[in-house]
């Protein structure tokens, strides 16, 4: 966008889109209109400017989250996530991205670890290294896309933290059968899905009447982890007593279900179940009967083979 000022005799310019701001004087307005219209262009064809010099992270957060964040397959969780650093970490954020360095970084990475307490291992390095990869997304957009003069991307040069070994908890026929007597029906129901299908949470709370299809007993995951698809297979039995659902099949939220789950557990006696653990136990009685692990890492919807390995857990080691 340009904006100009009379400065004495002279006209200044200035135009600042897509994160570069440039100046230039001009003897009268004409001139002044038809170089800022000739920069707009320029910029927005691509060509690189030196960077503003006022530009902070806090800016390519938030012009991330206006532009990509919309279209990845957990938007809410992301912007959540943004909304976090730039409250949290305001002294990273509204630094001016021309001062800030891999130190800053570096710093950063030790802060939000130190601030998860206890929980460092199993949440704060995961957490923190979600951080890292968004960071570095960001940085790569305004380098490759936005074109904002900056010369390289820090955290390139960032260690992450090294993935936890993966968690190995067994569910046990009787813990499953105690839980299955224990809930109402609408409850019963996503237990037997959980544990017949393995979805993530996220992927089975989201599930509709038209993702179930009967015919040839498979779900329809239309959003899964990074926006991709897939179908899952589910047994007959489980199908048909789905089909004789009269009311809807996801009738719990997936915040409600962990809350319910946890007391009936308690309750039981059952101890450290958590609902990622029916994903786990999917994944480990698939690869125990001596299914392609391609068609395990399908079913779970997983990019890569280290990932089913992780959630098969101490068993592969």
């Amino acid at each position: 966008m340009a904006s100009f000022k009379k400065t004495k005799n002279r006209i200044q310019a200035s135009v600042r889109i897509r994160g570069v701001k440039i100046y230039k004087t001009f003897p009268d307005k004409k001139s002044a209109k038809y170089w800022a219209l000739n920069k707009e262009r320029e910029i927005l064809k691509g060509k690189v400017y030196e960077l503003d010099k006022y530009l902070t992270l806090k800016d390519l957060l938030i012009r991330y989250q206006n532009e990509f964040t919309q279209f990845k397959s957990r938007p809410k969780q992301e912007r959540q996530q943004i909304q976090r650093l730039i409250l949290k970490y305001s002294w990273l954020v509204n630094s001016r991205i021309s001062e800030l360095t891999v130190s800053d970084f570096i710093k950063f990475k030790a802060q939000r670890v130190s601030d998860m307490g206890n929980n460092s291992f199993t949440n704060g390095f995961r957490a923190t290294n979600g951080d890292l990869i968004l960071f570095g997304s960001v940085y790569k957009k305004a380098i490759e896309i936005w074109n904002l003069g900056i010369d390289s991307n820090p955290i390139r040069y960032v260690e992450k933290y090294p993935a936890s070994p993966g968690r190995y908890r067994p569910i046990k026929k009787e813990e499953y059968r105690s839980l299955l007597n224990f809930v109402d029906k609408d409850f019963r129901i996503l237990i037997l899905l959980y544990r017949a299908t393995g979805l993530r949470p996220c992927e089975l709370h989201s599930l509709t009447p038209n993702d179930f299809d009967m015919q040839r007993k498979v779900i329809i995951v239309r959003k899964g982890k990074s926006n991709k698809s897939r179908l899952v297979d589910c047994n007959a039995y489980l199908m048909k007593k789905l089909t004789n659902q009269k009311k809807e099949i996801i009738s719990i939220s997936q915040n409600a279900f962990s809350k319910r789950l946890k007391r009936a557990t308690k309750n039981l006696g059952i101890n450290d179940l958590i609902p990622y653990d029916f994903r786990r136990n999917r994944i480990q009685k698939l690869i125990d009967k001596g299914y392609p692990i391609g068609y395990v890492a399908l079913q779970a919807g997983h990019g890569s083979f280290e990932m089913v390995s992780r959630y098969y857990g101490t068993k592969l080691r």
